[in-house]
């Protein structure tokens, strides 16, 4: 299942699929008792996205591939949001993945993964970046609707979209 999710999140975030077009097409490919979990990881990194990339990106000094980068996002969401995985599971998991991919940086990700997992996340001190990681929302847009309509009315306006 975490293979079918790599390729249908590199489809929407690298190929600009459209994601609801993608899964109608593709989500029969995975087994029935699969199908809410895999919707739900690839939903839930797409809304969270600039949250899980600000999260793993604290750990590297030099972009992975595009690949390494999804699987990255879609484990930090799990490890993030999911309680009944466990989390040996979601790290073995992206670690066999990226092995298959780009083994180079399958050690990488091992590794990155056990600190995410072992530490807290490092929030930005500055509130408006600080939303726009919780929020997953642009920086930039955050910003424009902090001054045209103040903080509460902009972290207002973030926080509805991720509804």
């Amino acid at each position: 299942m975490r293979q079918w999710l790599t390729n249908a999140l590199d489809q929407v975030i690298h190929h600009g699929q459209y994601s609801n077009l993608y899964l109608r097409n593709h989500l029969h490919q995975l087994n029935e008792k699969d199908r809410a979990l895999a919707t739900r990881i690839f939903y839930g990194t797409i809304q969270n996205h600039l949250l899980c990339r600000s999260v793993w990106k604290q750990y590297v000094k030099k972009n992975p591939s595009p690949i390494t980068r999804i699987v990255l996002d879609m484990s930090v969401y799990q490890l993030l949001f999911l309680d009944k995985v466990p989390r040996y599971a979601i790290i073995d998991q992206a670690v066999s993945i990226v092995k298959r991919k780009k083994q180079a940086e399958s050690k990488l990700v091992n590794a990155i993964l056990h600190k995410i997992d072992d530490q807290s996340i490092h929030w930005p001190e500055d509130k408006i970046e600080r939303c726009a990681m919780e929020t997953s929302c642009p920086l930039w847009l955050i910003q424009m609707w902090n001054t045209q309509y103040g903080w509460d009315r902009a972290s207002q306006m973030a926080r509805a979209s991720l509804h």
